[in-house]
């Protein structure tokens, strides 16, 4: 019964109306981002075994952590970080779980209707309690998620004090919680020289404050371990989930969440017995070892809500949009790409959504802005003329580049930031070398 009742539960949470936007949006865009990308060096700040923490960042209010962990073990991986950053973890994880409750907890309250949860649901939720829900959720995830990464929330704990719950529960959020996002995957004709570059732009609650602690973790698998290959997760100090990466393989992920899911070809239906989708993705990152690879795991998946993914592959040159729910896993290429509209149409050698499934305004404009750069387009084109045109990514925003092994990297503005804009498409980029950072060895280069 319980099952039963946290499987309603999340999937009413998760019809919040993120997209609302989608049939509001004036027609307006926004004004191109012409701040010089911050290509300097990253800054050595201390060591502990198996990990090692720097900054990147040359301004204050655009620095981000580049944290990386070495280790046979996700034990290993995630003691190391919690040593390196005990503080802000423990603001990041308390922080933003304490900041998800109130706001669903406000709506049972009847003071917000912030999210749009139905009556019984709440009946529910004053019954069960929200921390017992997303419990029950661990523990129908669990035997679809690799053991390590748990075990990686285990040494946080440990490293940390954070409970372990907490953990736990916060990287169930983006199950009931998912942001409206962007992404493309352009290559060969579509890019400058033919390289395969990857956008991923992450529209999600800024209320949380996940924007105040950003942080880059690249993971150095021991020879033999059996954790899969170097790869980096783009996110927040205490997030191991991925919403954001790239690999050493040269693949990269992108994740939109649905609420406009009615527009043809139609998605399936939804299930809460299955792998976190952050995981998967992560899965994808640490193990996929190209295309192929990543589409076997997506269709083999125990899969739950509904999204759209993108994933490019550097060494095949392409990339494929994902019609993602419990029910389906549908590919689509640059010839095949769906919802197929005059605000969505195809473009040679590229997947793109904006926003959402259904999203007129987004859509065109993104359409627009990619259609205008064809055979030209690069990273530095894509943070001046497609994410603060189209205006998306204000949590944070991400571009692979998957030939070159490079990774463009902005931060919404935290509570630290003394200046500049709010969204993180709007404030200045940082490039980190990737390639560099996937070979870098323990005790290098400090």
């Amino acid at each position: 019964m319980r099952v039963a009742v946290a499987t309603v539960l999340l999937a009413g949470l998760a019809a919040v109306g993120n997209g609302a936007f989608c049939n509001m949006k004036s027609n307006q865009t926004g004004p191109m981002n012409t701040i010089p990308v911050d290509t300097s060096a990253p800054v050595f700040v201390k060591a502990v075994p198996n990990g090692e923490l720097y900054t990147v960042g040359t301004s204050a209010d655009d620095q981000i952590y580049l944290l990386h962990l070495y280790g046979n073990t996700g034990y290993e991986w995630g003691y190391a970080a919690g040593q390196l950053l005990k503080e802000e973890m423990n603001a990041t994880l308390t922080g933003a779980y304490n900041y998800f409750v109130d706001q669903i907890i406000a709506v049972v309250n009847g003071t917000s209707n912030k999210y749009d949860i139905p009556p019984k649901l709440v009946e529910l939720i004053v019954e069960m309690g929200l921390d017992a829900v997303l419990d029950l959720q661990n523990d129908l995830a669990q035997q679809f998620v690799d053991p390590a990464v748990y075990d990686e929330m285990r040494g946080m704990a440990a490293a940390t004090g954070v409970d372990e719950q907490v953990i736990k529960r916060i990287h169930m959020i983006g199950e009931v919680t998912r942001g409206s996002c962007s992404f493309y995957g352009a290559f060969r004709t579509m890019t400058a020289g033919g390289k395969t570059l990857q956008l991923r732009a992450l529209d999600w609650d800024m209320g949380a404050g996940l924007q105040n602690h950003p942080a880059v973790t690249i993971y150095h698998p021991g020879a033999g371990a059996g954790l899969g290959h170097a790869f980096a997760n783009v996110g927040w100090t205490g997030w191991i989930g991925t919403l954001t990466g790239m690999s050493s393989a040269q693949v990269g992920i992108s994740e939109i969440g649905v609420s406009y899911p009615n527009y043809p070809p139609y998605f399936g239906d939804e299930e809460y017995e299955g792998i976190p989708f952050i995981f998967l993705e992560r899965q994808i990152v640490q193990r996929a070892t190209g295309l192929d690879d990543a589409i076997s795991m997506i269709a083999g998946a125990n899969r739950t809500c509904r999204l759209i993914l993108g994933v490019a592959d550097g060494n095949a040159r392409n990339a494929t949009e994902c019609q993602y729910s419990h029910s389906i896993a549908r590919f689509f290429t640059s010839e095949t790409l769906e919802p197929l509209a005059w605000w969505h149409p195809r473009i040679k050698d590229v997947v793109y959504n904006a926003m959402d499934w259904e999203c007129p305004y987004y859509q065109h404009i993104m359409a627009r802005q990619l259609t205008a750069m064809h055979g030209r387009l690069t990273p530095e084109l894509s943070i001046s003329n497609v994410t603060a045109v189209v205006q998306t990514g204000n949590l944070h925003a991400a571009v692979y580049d998957l030939t070159d092994m490079h990774l463009f990297v902005a931060n919404g503005k935290g509570a630290q930031d003394a200046s500049g804009a709010k969204e993180a498409y709007a404030r200045q980029w940082l490039k980190i070398d990737a390639g560099a950072a996937f070979a870098k060895k323990y005790g290098e280069g400090r």
